[in-house]
Parts: C-alpha cells; structure tokens; sequence
C-alpha cells in the first residue's frame, strides 16, 4: 500500500510506453487500497506484463465493472416488494421451494417490515445458490409486486453505483461537445462570442460566467454538435487575440474529475484521434545511405577550396549577427529575469503584443510561479 502512481509507473516501464496509471485509494481517507490500473499504448505490453509479472504484485488483463461483479462469489441476497401479507415462513418457503433444482439451503436470515414494505437479507450454504436465486427470481412479478432479489452490498458501493448511474445518465443527455474559453474581452457580448465561434459548426450553448457583482468573469463556454466542430475551434482559435487579449481554448472538463483528466484538458487531442482537415503534419523523408555518403565525401573535398570563404566568415560574424528578440532585451533590461527566456518563446509569446495581453493566470500557466516573479511581470507589464 505504499506504492503511488509514481511508484507504479517505474515497475511497470520496463514492460512498455505508459498512457497512464492510477492507484486507487479510498475516498474519504485517501489511503490506498491495494490495486491500481496501468494503461499501455500496446496491447502487446499490457500482455507481456501481465505474464512476466511475479512477486507480491499480481497482474491481469481489466475487467469493467459489470464483468467483476458477474465473477464475485457471495451467498448473501438481498430482497425487496414482497407481498405485505406474506409471513417471514412464507418468504423463506419461497426462497427455498424456487432454489429446490440446486438443494437450496438458507443458513441464516433477516426479514424486516415496515411502512414502505417488506425487506430483507437471506444467507445461502454456497455461492451457487444464491446467484442462481438472484438469476431466477429478480423481476418475477408476485401479484402488483415486481421482486427484487440481488447481491447483498454495503452502503459504500450502492452509494458508489449510484453516482456511476447518475454520471453515465448525465453524460446521455449531453449530447454535446463543450470547450472552455478564458481570457476573454470583459466587453465581449455572449452574440459576439457565438458569432465567433460558431463559424466553426453548429453551437448547442454558448455562456459566459458572470461574477457575483454582475460583471464578465473573462471565462465562457461553448458547447457544439459534433467533435470536428470542437476539435477545430480548439486548434484554431487556441492562443488567437480577440480585441487585444490572448484567448485560450480548451476541453471543458467536468470539475468532479481528478487532477490527472483536468491536466489533460490542455493537450489539443480531444474527444477521438479526429485531425482537423486544415492541419498539415510535416512527414520525414526516407534517408538514402548511399547518397549521404558521396555528399559527406564531396563536401570534404570541398573544405580546402572554401576554407578562406569560411575564414571571411568567422571573421565578419559578429557583425552579420541577427538581432535579439524583442521579448528576450525586455525580459533582460526591463524585468531583470533573463531566465524565463526559452519558456516565453516556447508558448509563442515572441513580441510586445502579446505580452501586454498577459495576466496573472496566464503567467502561471507559462511557468511563472513564483509570487514575487508574478508581481514583478505584472509591475512591468503595467508600464509597456
């Protein structure tokens, strides 16, 4: 129970490239509970882990939820909408007459009766009894009674299934494609939000959060039809300026997910492996060995003929020197942070422009952590 997701994810490396892992961990407690989930990118390693691994950790192939539950071994049920009339004798001759194929034997049981009905638990000799009751009878109509007979279960997994149920029914509903925008005008009128991105496809909603004293929060969401009309919104409009700001464009993540899904909201891939059609990927050409040779041998017979060119050069190239960027003179003379050069160019804020349209959340998100930092680029921001 000591390993993390960290931990984890070094024994199961050697195996294959890692999509991602999990430990689970209870929820009010957030101790670990013993099993965690490892996700390849092969199949094949996913296998070979699954065979090779030894030890104290044991591996198989993931099973959902509906198939573990079919594989669990219990002898106790749980039954329910049992005739009022019926007496605790009447209900265990019921039980024991319909499991009578498989020798049904009840070992123990609790029958309770109160003002929404009759209920209760009844404990089988085997595991084969009580499935097969479960099988039998769950749904069997008794008069204007529907039964119910299942698997005995703690309040902690209903409560657990529940919230599955409810989650997948809400998704069902959803049938829309929703981002998340931030950084956006405080002037910006919802019609001109949805003027602008719905040349992208077919808008389901389109709102921008308000702030408890009724201004724009700067943050919106917009929800499509299909996931091309997302996807493409997110690369093209990601980083685009609307009236002076920089905006940034994301899939909205619901909040009750983990830390791990909400990082992942700001990768471009979302939805499915969909590539927008305007989208060009640079693809590597083949590399003939042969030719690579005769150009590297032709090239160094080459050498002494320009060797006096490459002498001029060396000697003019201070001169013929490109100028520095703009942004990295104003993070050395004005900021005094030098440092944050790279990560700048990195995220493609290469001039004054775009700097000014930066905020403190955006700073953050670019790599400046550091309050004092934060302060000082807001400080000098101020002053462009």
């Amino acid at each position: 129970k000591s390993i993390d997701n960290e931990r984890l994810e070094q024994l199961f490396s050697k195996f294959g490239s890692i999509k991602s892992v999990k430990v689970g961990r209870h929820l009010k407690t957030n101790e670990s509970l013993g099993y965690g989930y490892v996700n390849f990118y092969d199949p094949r390693s996913a296998k070979m882990a699954c065979e090779k691994t030894n030890g104290t950790i044991k591996a198989e192939p993931f099973r959902g939820i509906t198939e573990r539950i079919k594989s669990i071994a219990f002898t106790n049920i749980y039954f329910k909408n049992i005739p009022d009339t019926w007496t605790d004798q009447d209900i265990l001759d019921f039980f024991i007459k319909n499991t009578s194929e498989l020798d049904g034997e009840i070992t123990s049981h609790s029958i309770k009766h109160n003002a929404i009905g009759t209920f209760g638990f009844i404990n089988f000799a085997t595991s084969e009894q009580a499935r097969f009751a479960c099988d039998k009878l769950n749904g069997v109509e008794i008069g204007k009674h529907k039964l119910y007979v299942g698997r005995a279960q703690k309040k902690e997994e209903r409560l657990r299934i529940r919230n599955r149920e409810s989650i997948n029914k809400r998704q069902k509903e959803r049938r829309d494609y929703r981002i998340f925008i931030k950084n956006i005008p405080y002037k910006l009128e919802k019609n001109d939000l949805a003027k602008l991105f719905g040349t992208f496809g077919e808008l389901t909603t389109c709102f921008i959060k308000i702030n408890g004293n009724g201004t724009s929060s700067g943050r919106a969401i917009v929800g499509y039809k299909s996931v091309e009309s997302a996807t493409n919104a997110i690369y093209e409009m990601n980083k685009a300026m609307v009236q002076g700001r920089m905006i940034h464009v994301q899939r909205a993540i619901n909040q009750n997910n983990n830390n791990h899904q909400r990082q992942q909201r700001a990768k471009p891939y979302i939805y499915s492996n969909y590539t927008p059609i305007n989208r060009h990927y640079y693809k590597p050409k083949m590399v003939n060995h042969e030719d690579l040779e005769n150009s590297m041998l032709n090239q160094n017979d080459n050498e002494d003929e320009h060797e006096d060119e490459h002498k001029d050069e060396v000697g003019n190239e201070s001169g013929d020197e490109a100028e520095e960027n703009e942004v990295i003179i104003w993070l050395k003379d004005i900021v005094g942070l030098p440092e944050y050069g790279d990560v700048f160019l990195s995220e493609a804020v290469e001039d004054l422009q775009t700097v000014k349209a930066l905020n403190k959340q955006d700073l953050r998100e670019i790599g400046v952590n550091k309050l004092g930092h934060i302060k000082k680029f807001l400080n000098c921001i101020e002053t462009l």
